[in-house]
C-alpha cells in the first residue's frame, strides 16, 4: 500500500462528504490487499429519514493503488428506500457529496458544476433525480437543466411572492441554501 494513495483516497472521503470516520477501515482494507471491497457509511437525517452508503472502491492496473469508483446512497423515510448510484470521478472533477445526494434522493434540486465528457463539462447546471423513471436498477434517469434552459432562482422566488418576504441581507444566503438542495425558511 502506497501512503499517498491512501492520503488521496482519505481527501476524496473527506471532501465527498464522509468525514473521517472511515479512514481506519479504509487502511485496514489496503493493507489486506483486498481487490475490491465496500465501506458503509451512514448519515441520520431528521426530516428526511436515514440516509446510508455503500463506497465501492477497486485496486486498479499499478499494483498498489486504489480508487473510490461510485457510491450507492439510500434514503430510507418509513418504509419507502430510494438508492441511486454516484460515480466518482478522479481527475479534480467536483463530484455529488452525501449531504447532495440525499437532497437528491428526497426529491430535491441541486446547483453544481457539470463534469460530464462533452461542451458542458465545467458549466453550471440544476440536476434532479426523475424519482418516477429508473434507467437501471441502481440509477434513476438525471434530469439537467443548464443556464441556458433559462431557470433563475431570484426570479422564481419575486414570482411566488416570497421575495418581498425576505430580508435583503438574507437573500444571497437562501439562494444559495437552495442551490445546496436545502430546505429553506422564509420570511
Amino acid at each position: 500500500m502506497k501512503a499517498d494513495n491512501l492520503k488521496f483516497l482519505m481527501n476524496q472521503l473527506r471532501f465527498t462528504g464522509f468525514g473521517e470516520g472511515l479512514f481506519g477501515s479504509l487502511q485496514e482494507k489496503m493493507e489486506a490487499g483486498e481487490e475490491t471491497f465496500v465501506l458503509q457509511a451512514v448519515h441520520e437525517e431528521d426530516r428526511d429519514g436515514v440516509l446510508e452508503a455503500d463506497l465501492y472502491f477497486g485496486r486498479g492496473k499499478q499494483e498498489d493503488y486504489w480508487f473510490f469508483n461510485r457510491y450507492l446512497a439510500t434514503l430510507t423515510v418509513g418504509k419507502e428506500k430510494r438508492s441511486h448510484s454516484f460515480q466518482i470521478r478522479q481527475s479534480g472533477h467536483l463530484n455529488t457529496s452525501f449531504l447532495q445526494a440525499g437532497h437528491l434522493l428526497a426529491g430535491r434540486p441541486i446547483y453544481a458544476d457539470y463534469a460530464g465528457k462533452n461542451e458542458h463539462s465545467g458549466r453550471k447546471v440544476w440536476m434532479e433525480l426523475d424519482l418516477e423513471r429508473k434507467e437501471s436498477p441502481e440509477r434513476f434517469r438525471v434530469r439537467r437543466y443548464f443556464d441556458s434552459y433559462g431557470y433563475d432562482v431570484e426570479r422564481a422566488l419575486e414570482k411566488t411572492g416570497l421575495k418581498a418576504q425576505i430580508r435583503a441581507d438574507q437573500l444571497s444566503l437562501i439562494i444559495e441554501q437552495l442551490q445546496r438542495g436545502y430546505r429553506t425558511k422564509v420570511g
